[in-house]
């Protein structure tokens, strides 16, 4: 069975999207590129409804709406859902048409009012599309098991939840009960169990022909029997009621994300209280930025930068003077000196008291007057030569006034743009804030804290019941033992007795072709397992420093995981996350391919925790296409831009069809272009993994190579 393309119509934010998927056998991969909120979840949660209807979402997501949670109070809501897909019906490929919808009218909150769901399932005939005789939900639970629904439809937190957060009873319930229902090997399970009852009524009558003695020990271990049956059933029960319940949980935890769809509050506020801390450190520094220009603008390299020419004619004028020894002015220093000896520099005396010296000190009082002048110039000459030669390093290195000048203002029209987009992206988050659903988010967050502790309290439930199931186990052997010993010492019916050993021969014919079967096809499982985890983990038994050595099934079909020494890594801990992801998908691509079937593969978020050469070889193991002699497969990996990144290449080698999906919730924080839509809705474009476009162009796309679709 392949899909051919999907139809989505007011399911969620899915107003009416259309996703076609790649049927190539040489490229069997379909990409679905959307961001967290943009629809993955949304697209998993509608096929697995247009499938199998409320009982194929997940448990805890059967009773909420399907409708957008912005959707009008009180206006009806025609959901649809339509799949067309294909499949090989032994005479060559029939297409088939899908089609369940239902009306959903919201009553405000969480309330809401469902009418009842019709579903159609047509097949394509020359004449055209006719109705499949039968129900159609049991014809296609042939085609998709409902209990499957985890192997073909794939959250990518169940992908690690698999092997993990569960007890080994949990993991090996899970393990088992994919490869007897994907294999075929349930109605030999079924044989067995009825070959069972009928041993054990006929060790009733043989007991009651031979005595009290016999009689009590079939009885002993009769009830013995029915304590482990009943236990088992009870366990079998637990444990499914905690994957009910650990689906429930990340159920609640989507929805509170979606309903918070905007953002966390809390977060939102320290996001604003950041950015209002930002908004002042921005504006200190405009601050700062405007006294620098002030000084700038007060100071001598402003003189030199606006007056450059004048100031340079000034010191060429004083420069000559100095060429002409008129400046710096001396005379009256010298005056001075022959004042202070009393001989002139002629010789002449001008002691105190001597005539000549009257006419030296008139000189020197002359002189004094021409000096202030001279001693103005000469500071003058002193100030423009070191100004000169600032100016002109400063020309030299770019450090003058007309470069830090143009500096500042650029450095004052970036703080301004910055200031602006703090406001604005303050303002948006205000926004943003304001949109919250306060009272949702308080009761999805008290569901989700009591769904997290019903989750504790089936673990230790289920704890407790492993632990009388193997007490009871124990005293079975006893009974068992006890029984056989009362036989042989009493006289019984022959007939009965043969009957009885006939029965329990069939019964061990049945279990051993079961297990034979079993072994079989999980040790082709488990080395197929094997070889596609160590290619995508990149590991080498051989080399050293190697962590893995190999995994494998086990008997009790249990996940083991060996390390190089002989070692065990419990997969629930001590194998980080991706290797987990890896080891999930590796048993679930194993499966398949052993089992011959084709089915799709959809998985949401497959690449989280994954990174480098592991996330590289992930895909090209689960994107590889079939050889010749394997059946063709389909796999649809629904991923972020993160995720695509550094496999793009990959991808584009091995997808036959890719879409985008984008959320103009996302607007205008993450998402580019206003849509012009009052409302949240979910819209798919025909972009590719390198492109983008006016629905689906994102901030700093083009900065991450991204390019415009038909651009």
């Amino acid at each position: 069975m392949q899909l051919k393309y999907a139809e989505f119509h007011n399911f969620k934010l899915l107003e009416n999207v259309r996703l076609e998927f790649s049927t190539n056998r040489s490229l069997p991969l379909t990409v679905i590129r959307a961001e967290n909120g943009s629809g993955k979840t949304s697209v998993l949660w509608a096929l697995l409804w247009g499938f199998y209807g409320t009982r194929g979402l997940p448990a805890g997501a059967h009773e909420l709406r399907l409708t957008s949670s912005a959707a009008p109070i009180d206006a009806p809501v025609d959901i649809q859902v339509i799949v067309e897909f294909e499949r090989d019906d032994g005479h060559g490929k029939t297409a088939y048409r899908m089609i369940r919808t239902v009306q959903e009218t919201p009553r405000g909150g969480d309330r809401f009012e469902r009418g009842p769901v019709k579903v159609r399932l047509l097949r394509r005939t020359p004449a055209g599309l006719v109705d499949v005789d039968g129900d159609p939900e049991a014809v296609v639970a042939k085609f998709l098991p409902p209990r499957l629904k985890s192997i073909f439809f794939t959250d990518g937190d169940d992908v690690q939840r698999f092997i993990s957060g569960e007890s080994i009873h949990g993991r090996q319930n899970r393990v088992h009960e994919a490869i007897r229902a994907l294999l075929g090997l349930d109605s030999l399970g079924v044989a067995r169990d009825d070959v069972e009852n009928v041993v054990a009524k006929l060790r009733r009558e043989t007991a009651k022909s031979a005595g009290s003695d016999l009689e009590s020990a079939e009885k002993h271990l009769s009830e013995i029997t029915e304590a482990i049956a009943t236990k088992t059933t009870e366990l079998d029960a637990l444990t499914e009621r905690r994957s009910r319940i650990a689906s429930e949980k990340a159920a609640i935890q989507k929805e509170l994300n979606e309903v918070r769809g905007i953002g966390n509050i809390d977060e939102i506020n320290a996001e604003i209280k950041s950015r209002e801390g930002e908004l002042a450190r921005l504006e200190s520094a405009e601050d700062a930025i405007l006294t620098s220009m002030r000084i700038a603008i007060n100071s001598q390299d402003a003189s030199w930068a606006l007056a450059s020419e004048s100031l340079l004619s000034g010191y060429d004028i004083l420069n000559g003077l100095a060429d002409r020894r008129i400046i710096p002015g001396t005379s009256i220093e010298v005056l001075t000196d022959r004042l202070d000896i009393g001989t002139c520099i002629c010789g002449t005396d001008i002691s105190d008291g001597q005539s000549a010296r009257a006419h030296v000190e008139t000189l020197r009082s002359e002189q004094r007057k021409v000096s202030e002048s001279r001693s103005r110039q000469t500071q003058t000459f002193h100030a423009a030569r070191m100004g000169r030669a600032t100016y002109q390093g400063q020309l030299e290195d770019r450090t003058d006034f007309a470069h830090r000048r143009t500096e500042l203002l650029t450095q004052y029209a970036e703080n301004r743009d910055a200031i602006k987009n703090a406001g604005l992206r303050i303002e948006v988050l205000k926004e943003k804030r304001a949109g919250i659903d306060e009272e949702r988010v308080r009761t999805l967050a008290s569901r989700l804290e009591n769904a997290e502790r019903k989750l504790t309290d089936v673990s230790e439930s289920i704890g407790r019941l492993e632990g009388s199931l193997a007490d009871l186990e124990d005293r079975a052997k006893l009974a068992t033992d006890a029984y056989e010993k009362a036989e042989r010492a009493s006289k019984v019916n022959q007939t009965l007795r043969t009957k009885r050993l006939v029965a329990e021969d069939l019964k061990t014919l049945i279990s051993n072709t079961l297990s034979v079967l079993e072994s079989q096809y999980v040790e082709r499982v488990s080395t197929r397992m094997n070889d596609m985890f160590m290619e995508v983990v990149g590991s080498d038994p051989e080399l050293a420093g190697a962590v893995f050595r190999r995994v494998c099934l086990s008997d009790g079909f249990d996940i083991m995981v060996h390390t190089i020494g002989d070692g065990h890594l419990d997969p629930d801990f001590e194998v980080n996350g991706a290797s987990q992801r890896a080891l999930t998908l590796s048993f679930i691509w194993a499966l398949m391919e052993v089992s011959g079937q084709t089915a799709p593969r959809i998985i949401d978020t497959p690449l989280g925790m994954t990174a480098g050469g592991v996330k590289q070889r992930m895909v090209e193991a689960i994107t590889r296409p079939p050889s010749e002699s394997d059946p063709p497969f389909q796999v649809v990996l629904l991923l972020t831009r993160s995720e695509l990144r550094d496999i793009e290449t990959l991808l584009e080698q091995r997808a036959g069809a890719t879409q985008t999906l984008s959320s103009n919730k996302d607007y205008p924080v993450d998402l580019t272009h206003d849509w012009k839509v009052e409302y949240p809705v979910i819209r798919a474009c025909a972009c590719n993994i390198r492109q983008f476009c006016d629905v689906c162009q994102r901030r700093y796309d083009d900065e991450h190579g991204l390019i415009a679709r038909g651009g």
